[in-house]
C-alpha cells in the first residue's frame, strides 16, 4: 500500500544527493514476520514499525536494548496520544495492537532476548 510513496521518498533523497542509505523491507519478509508474531498472539492488522525494527535487531544483533516505548493509547493522566512521532492522529482501533506488542517485548526481555 505504501510502495509508491516509499519510492517517492527514495527518489527525493537521491535527487537531493543525501548520503543517507535507504532501505526497504521485502514484502515476503514482512509477511513471514507477521505470521511469526501471529503465532505469538499479536494479531494486529499491521505490525508497528517498532516491533518490526526490534525483530530485525534480534535477528541481526547479539545484544539488543530497547527504550522509550509507550505502548498505550493514553497517558497516565488518561489523555489520548498518537502512536506516531510525526502526526497527532489518534490510533485506529485494531490497526496496531500496541499493548499486545509491548507484552511480547516484555516476554522477550524476561527470556533474556532483549
Amino acid at each position: 500500500a505504501n510502495t509508491g510513496i516509499s519510492f517517492k521518498v527514495y527518489q527525493t533523497l537521491k535527487e537531493s544527493k543525501v548520503r543517507q542509505k535507504v532501505l526497504f523491507f521485502h514484502p515476503t519478509y514482512l509477511r513471514h514476520l507477521a505470521a511469526f508474531w501471529r503465532t505469538k498472539g499479536v494479531t494486529a492488522y499491521r505490525l508497528s514499525s517498532g516491533l518490526m525494527i526490534a525483530s530485525v535487531a534480534v535477528e541481526l544483533c547479539e545484544n539488543v536494548k530497547l527504550y522509550g516505548f509507550w505502548p498505550f493509547s493514553k497517558t497516565i493522566e488518561k489523555t489520548p496520544i498518537s502512536h506516531h512521532y510525526y502526526d497527532n492522529k489518534l490510533p485506529k482501533r485494531g490497526f496496531h495492537q500496541m499493548p499486545k506488542e509491548y507484552s511480547q517485548m516484555l516476554q522477550l526481555h524476561m527470556k533474556g532476548i532483549l
